[in-house]
C-alpha cells in the first residue's frame, strides 16, 4: 500500500511494531539453531497483468521464480484434505457447503465467478 501511495505523491512513512525489520521475512534462533521463516508463497490469480501482481514483476525485473505445485490444506472437524488457495470446487465436498455457498453469493463481488 505504501509503494502505491507514494506512486501517487503522498508521503509515506512506515512503523514497524518488531524490534526488527522484515515481518514474515526473518531467523530465529531456539536453542542456539537458526529457524528461517520467509514470506507466504505468492498466488497468481489474474496472471501477471493483474494491478498487483505486474507491481511485483516490474520490482523485481521479472526476476520470480514459478513453481506449479499443489497445495492442500488439512481441516481438522471434515478429516480431509482441500485443495489450497481453497477452490470453489471443493465447497461442495464440505459438510458447510450450504453455509458457504450462501455466504459466497451475498459477499461476492464482480469478478468472483460463481
Amino acid at each position: 500500500m505504501a509503494y502505491y501511495l507514494t506512486e501517487k505523491g503522498y508521503d509515506v512513512t512506515i512503523l514497524e511494531k518488531n524490534s526488527k525489520v522484515g515481518g514474515l521475512a526473518r531467523t530465529c534462533f531456539y536453542g542456539g539453531h537458526p529457524y528461517e521463516f520467509g514470506p507466504h508463497i505468492w498466488f497468481w490469480p489474474g496472471g501477471k497483468e493483474a494491478p498487483i501482481n505486474d507491481t511485483i514483476v516490474r520490482l523485481t525485473n521479472d526476476d520470480l521464480y514459478y513453481i506449479e505445485r499443489r497445495l492442500f490444506t488439512y481441516v481438522e472437524p471434515d478429516n480431509r484434505k482441500y485443495r489450497y488457495p481453497v477452490h470453489y470446487r471443493d465447497v461442495a465436498l464440505m459438510p458447510e457447503r450450504e453455509q458457504i455457498e450462501r455466504e459466497l453469493r451475498e459477499n461476492r463481488d464482480q469478478q468472483l465467478k460463481l
